[in-house]
């Protein structure tokens, strides 16, 4: 789905029907189209990527190019980075997630997509994962631990937010890193899921 923004839009559903035997029994689904106005922007959407499992002394690809809706996927920029025990590359349209070193485990990587208007992109998929990443040498008390920092995630949807603890990437690193499920319904306190509805805006302290 393309979501765009701008100071006047209009949507409308539109129905598609199968013809998928010859008794005419159909199949039926829906989509959104929307028409921004004239100088109107969409705004690129990143859908849930899936986890991608490997071993030691492998690398995991992933057409990115699969996992974003935008007006322009030739011209987007593409940033990515990984947190502790991963390294990753871009290699033309693929994804490449290894494992540094002798890692076992999981961990996380970071993509950020912006198109040539210079939006980022912001909306993203129910079902996705919320990941925080907060960088405070302060917060590294002990240089021969890892150790965790708790921070509160908020939506417009559940004002009184979530925590989510984030556990630092390595001794010393001064780097805490974490992540967390959300959806699209009401707010339920201290589920351990953010709840939010299309549009929100999430807040992290």
């Amino acid at each position: 789905m393309l979501v765009g923004v701008s100071t006047t839009t209009w949507s409308s559903s539109m129905k598609f029907a199968a013809d998928t035997s010859a008794a005419g029994a159909t199949a039926s689904s829906r989509m959104v189209a929307v028409v921004l106005a004239e100088n109107g922007t969409i705004v690129p959407e990143v859908d849930a990527i899936p986890p991608v499992r490997l071993l030691g002394g492998q690398s995991g690809r992933v057409e990115r190019g699969d996992y974003v809706d935008d007006d322009t996927p030739d011209q987007l920029t593409w940033t990515a980075t990984a947190d502790s025990g991963l390294s990753v590359a871009l290699e033309g349209s693929l994804l490449s997630v290894s494992g540094a070193g002798v890692f076992i485990g999981s961990s996380s990587v970071g993509l950020q997509v912006v198109d040539p208007d210079g939006n980022e992109a912001l909306n993203y998929a129910p079902g996705s994962t919320l990941y925080a990443r907060v960088t405070d040498s302060d917060q590294n008390g002990d240089d021969g631990s890892v150790e965790t920092l708790t921070i509160a995630v908020t939506s417009e949807t559940e004002t009184s937010g979530e925590a989510l603890v984030l556990t630092e990437t390595g001794p010393a690193s001064g780097v805490f890193a974490g992540s967390m499920g959300f959806e699209e319904a009401a707010a339920v306190d201290n589920d351990g899921t953010l709840q939010v509805t299309r549009g929100d805006r999430i807040t992290a302290t």
